[in-house]
Formats: C-alpha cells, structure tokens, sequence
C-alpha cells in the first residue's frame, strides 16, 4: 500500500469521525492522528529497510523528508482537485458590489467560454488545475473580475502559494537572494530564481505599511514602563540605476556609489533596569564567562516595533521626494500616540545625526 493509499483508504473512520466530533478543529485533530497512526504502520518496511542496509541518520532524515515532500504534493493536488472547477453559473452578481442580500441591478459577470489552465508551486512542488473565471462582460477578452477559485482557496492569481512565499523569504532575511535560492533548493528540492524571489519580496513588502499601520495597541498589562523610540541609520546597497535617484544622505548632495541611507525606527516598552554605580562597574569589568556573578536579568523589551524606510514619493506629496526620516518619525508619532500612557516618560534612543531629532521634534513634541 502507497503512503498515498495509506491516507486516503479509510472513508469509513473518517465518517464516523465527523459523526462523532463536535467541531471543525476537532475533526481534524482526530483526522490528523489516525493519518499519523496509518502512516507509520506503513513506513514500517521503509524503516526497517533502512536498518538492515545500515543508513545513517543523516540519509535517513534526507530519503524521509524528501518522501514526505512527495506525500505532500500528492495530498496538495487531491486537495486542488476536490475543490471544484469554479463554476457558479453562466452569470453571478459581482461579489464585490453585490454580497448576499443585495437587489438585483448591480453588475453581473460572465463565465469564462473555457476552464483556464493554471499552475501553483508550493513547497512540495508544482500542481496545475483548469478553473472558470468571471469576465466584467460576455467576452473571453474583457478583463477578469473574479476568480471562484482563488477566493475558495484564499490566494491570489500568483504563481507561488502564500507559505512558498513565507519560507522564501524567511531565507531572504538573513541572506542575500542567491544564497537564499541556494538554501531553499537544498531544504525543498526547488530551485527559485533570484529574479523570483525579488519579486515575491516586493510583492510581500507593498502590504508591509498598511500592516504596521493598522496594527492595535498592544494589551496594557503586557507592557512596560516606559515608552522607547529609537532611529538610526543603515546603509542599503541599491541597483545603480536606482541608487542614482535618491541622495546618499539626506542632508548631503548625492555622492558615487549604491548604497543609500535608510531610517530604521522602532517603538517598545520596558521596565525600569535598576543598577548601582558599583553594578554598572561591575558589569564593564565581568567576565563574560562568570555565570555565577552574573547581575539580574535586564528586562527585555515589550511589544518592540521595527521598520524602516528609504526616501519616497508620498501619495499626498506626488511631485517631491519625502525624506526617509520624516517617514519614519510620522509612523513613530502613530505608535506614540497609539501607546503612550497619559504622562508617560518618552525615551528617546538615537545618534547625534540633526535630521533625526529635527524630525523626532516635529512629530512627536
């Protein structure tokens, strides 16, 4: 029996799970531990097979993940193709302007005259599946308004599923493009462009605003005692071209080179960290592997909020360039507002750079 055959051979349990459990998450637990339960049984000769040729560990876990990513993909493609093909009719009100309940008038789209071939790659590989799509009219060439199966399945009509995307560039932040693309190839068995993986964190990093700022306040018994602002600068290499359109720093005529000044900024809580002067001593002259002496655990920071920011055309600003510390200062003024207790020390955490304190004044007084 294929591990394939092992997950999908048991619709009577399955029934009698859905009879028996009382919610969603339910279910799937005890789902998910039958499946587990049938999927070791039968990796039993695989196993046994790799200790009668003697494997190590190390080829073991490589030959097992790479047997669990096929599992995967085999699961994914079952899972693509029990949802369906999109078809609603030949006609539905556009969901955007006529959710249920709404009268009759408002837009109609039209169905697709064929189902359209797409593909998605996720981390366990590729899946392609044939889907209607509604056009805003009964033409194949007017433009697409809205596609069943992605709002089923809750992506949009990218190539790369939500988690591929995640992964990558969970790889992306500590290194640079290839080194990621050559990290993911060696964990998941694909290979990413750098060109791809460019493109997902643009893609990614247009959210990245509208996310921070509709962030709520943290809990109030979650945080510290007083309210942090730290900025500073942060040289970031640029392509040429574009270093080409922004000044190296903002207070200073554009210089060679590609690499240009960002503002990172950053908003938490902490408590107070009492010390005396001997302790603060003391603490300049420890030695680093004394564990006994140690002083007590500096509290750590709550809530802590980063970001950055290059210069940028703002929308209410099309025709000048707004500086990125300015940028920065306005989304600090949002935090400040958003957290700060009623007579609340503000500390601020910041160089001697004027731009900063200049603009730290400006927005937050």
């Amino acid at each position: 029996m294929s591990f394939l055959q092992c997950l999908t051979g048991f619709n009577k349990p399955w029934e009698q799970t859905r009879k028996d459990s009382g919610s969603k998450t339910s279910q799937i637990e005890l789902i998910k531990a039958r499946v587990l339960n049938r999927l070791a049984d039968a990796a039993a000769p695989f196993v046994q097979v790799m200790v009668d040729s003697g494997t190590g560990l190390k080829e073991f876990e490589s030959a097992t993940f790479g047997m669990l990513l096929q599992v995967g993909l085999q699961l994914l493609k079952r899972f693509i193709l029990m949802q369906g093909d999109g078809d609603r009719g030949e006609t539905i009100r556009d969901p955007a302007l006529a959710p249920a309940g709404a009268p009759s008038g408002e837009r109609l789209l039209y169905r697709s005259q064929t189902r359209i071939t797409r593909s998605i790659r996720s981390i366990f590989g590729s899946a392609d599946f044939s889907v209607y799509v509604y056009h805003i009219r009964n033409d194949p060439n007017s433009a697409i308004a809205f596609r069943p199966f992605d709002a089923t399945l809750q992506i949009t009509p990218e190539r790369y599923s939500p988690l591929l995307q995640e992964y990558s560039m969970l790889f992306c932040c500590e290194q640079s493009f290839r080194g990621a693309a050559e990290s993911f190839e060696k964990v998941f068995g694909q290979q990413l462009s750098i060109d791809t993986l460019e493109k997902v964190s643009r893609r990614m990093g247009h959210a990245a605003a509208e996310f921070m700022h509709q962030k709520p306040a943290p809990p109030a018994d979650e945080e510290g005692q007083f309210l942090v602002l730290t900025a500073d600068g942060k040289g970031v290499p640029l392509v040429k071209p574009e270093a080409l359109q922004l000044a190296a720093f903002e207070e200073k005529a554009v210089r060679p080179g590609n690499r240009r000044m960002a503002t990172v900024c950053s908003v938490y809580r902490v408590d107070a960290f009492h010390r005396t002067a001997a302790d603060v001593v003391a603490g300049l002259f420890r030695d680093p592997t004394d564990t006994q002496s140690s002083p007590t655990c500096r509290p750590a920071p709550q809530h802590k909020r980063l970001t950055a920011f290059l210069p940028a055309t703002l929308p209410d600003l099309p025709d000048e360039m707004t500086r990125g510390a300015t940028i920065a200062m306005s989304w600090a003024a949002h935090e400040i507002e958003l957290r700060r207790k009623p007579n609340q020390i503000l500390i601020r955490l910041m160089d001697g750079r004027h731009s900063l304190w200049s603009e730290a004044d400006a927005e937050n007084p």
